[in-house]
């Protein structure tokens, strides 16, 4: 049965797509019913709300979420979920939760929260409001999500490549043979040589990624001193979901130490799980005097010449099979594991024309700035809908 942690909720209250954890044993303390409500009691997610329906399947949910169950003749238990997306809510969490070390709203301060409740036809008046708002975000967010999915296939017929189909895990797949010739500098582990895994085109020339750019070059800081600034790129500032960095600060390059670092146009690429599989990767651009540092966990990718855009080598570094396959040079204990950077060096990709990389980059950016769009409108009409319902409740209107 399903495992409901607070990461796997979204900022809306809906369960992300995909499976999450799952639990063999369970113990029935923990075990959802219809209408549950979660909230999240500690961390940056505290206040955080989702509320449970059978059609979500059996699930149980982590010790550190509160559960309440309210009383239908009381209060209409989807009505109260509303409430705890509005900004009014979210005040009181900002109000409520305590500082001190790690953030934290416990059991009693949730059971202090005044909600108002108004007649029921107002009640069903709101959730029929909200559940049309919420209908059409969620369509704009498949919309958006479309968007994206399509940038692999447009990407990979533009450049003509024949991906070879995934290897299912069977017995007979698992065994094969390979030349002591391939072995020669490179690793012996049996799954790296399961699949012959490139991005040759069948149209243009194709060279290894190795030929063409630098794996974790140096970056020099010459001229700067220790007190001058750098840009700053931690893990969680790069959108796993849009590929680009969504927020940069700055420290001095005294702090560097012990840190990755790139300059201006280098792409950053999450080499340990499940930040690769998810897609952590951006090109970095307007640093601080052109230079930067950041996560340990980033493999850092420069072109060699002019001839290979950096956002190029991204698209194509962010293709879903690409991530898929890099799975298999992973490295290290579970939970620990990071993709060797073999895999990147020796990855065959296409090497177009400029003006063909140029094409089809601002193919996928328009794409993606569709999606964006729709997105923010959607996300906008939301809010709207939530401010509306707000002043239902504490502005009094009928």
């Amino acid at each position: 049965m399903r495992y409901i942690r607070i990461t796997d909720v979204d900022s809306v209250g809906r369960l992300v797509p995909g499976l999450g954890a799952t639990a063999e044993v369970s113990d029935n303390r923990y075990l959802l019913n219809d209408n549950d409500i979660l909230l999240a009691r500690s961390g940056n997610t505290a206040g955080k709300s989702y509320m449970y329906s059978a059609t979500d399947g059996p699930a149980i949910f982590a010790g550190y979420m509160i559960r309440f169950a309210f009383d239908p003749e009381k209060v209409n238990p989807a009505f109260a979920f509303i409430y705890t997306q509005l900004p009014v809510y979210h005040l009181w969490v900002q109000a409520t939760r305590r500082l001190t070390g790690q953030p934290n709203i416990n059991a009693e301060e949730y059971r202090s929260l005044t909600i108002p409740i108004p007649p029921d036809e107002i009640q069903d008046r709101i959730i029929d409001q909200y559940g049309a708002a919420m209908g059409a975000f969620k369509q704009a967010a498949a919309e958006a999500a479309g968007l994206l999915a399509s940038i692999d296939d447009y990407l990979i017929s533009e450049l003509g490549i024949d991906l070879p189909p995934e290897i299912e895990n069977t017995l007979a797949n698992r065994t094969f043979r390979v030349s002591a010739s391939k072995l020669n500098g490179w690793r012996f582990d049996a799954r790296v040589h399961q699949s012959d895994f490139s991005l040759r085109s069948n149209t243009m020339d194709s060279l290894s990624l190795g030929q063409c750019c630098f794996v974790n070059p140096r970056t020099s800081f010459r001229g700067l001193s220790d007190e001058d600034g750098a840009g700053f790129v931690p893990m969680d500032a790069i959108s796993d979901r849009l590929g680009i960095v969504e927020y940069l600060s700055e420290r001095s390059i005294s702090e560097c130490v012990g840190y990755t670092t790139f300059r201006d146009r280098d792409v950053l690429w999450a080499k340990i799980t499940p930040c690769m599989e998810n897609g952590k990767s951006a090109v970095v651009d307007n640093l601080e005097n052109g230079v930067g540092f950041g996560s340990t966990e980033f493999y850092v990718i420069r072109p060699r010449s002019s001839e290979v855009s950096s956002d190029y080598i991204h698209a194509l570094l962010r293709l879903g099979r690409v991530r898929q396959e890099a799975t298999r040079f992973f490295t290290g204990s579970s939970g620990h594991q990071r993709v060797d950077d073999f895999f990147l060096r020796k990855l065959v990709i296409p090497v177009p024309s400029l003006d063909l990389q140029a094409n089809l980059i601002e193919a996928i950016r328009n794409k993606r700035d569709q999606a964006i769009d729709l997105e923010k409108k959607a996300a906008a009409e939301l809010e709207a809908a939530k401010r509306e319902i707000e002043a239902i409740l504490l502005g009094g209107a009928a």
